[in-house]
């Protein structure tokens, strides 16, 4: 599965894609740390 094609959707809009193709990944929540840890966040 390649979440490329998603580089440029905001958390929410990934997190709902996702979910309309049956994947459950983690919560919006975890995303956002996720991507906090990693320095992928901006104001």
């Amino acid at each position: 599965m390649s979440l490329r094609r998603l580089r440029d959707v905001a958390v929410r809009g990934i997190y709902a894609t996702l979910l309309d193709e049956g994947i459950y990944f983690a919560s919006v929540a975890t995303i956002y740390r996720i991507l906090a840890e990693a320095g992928e966040t901006r104001e």
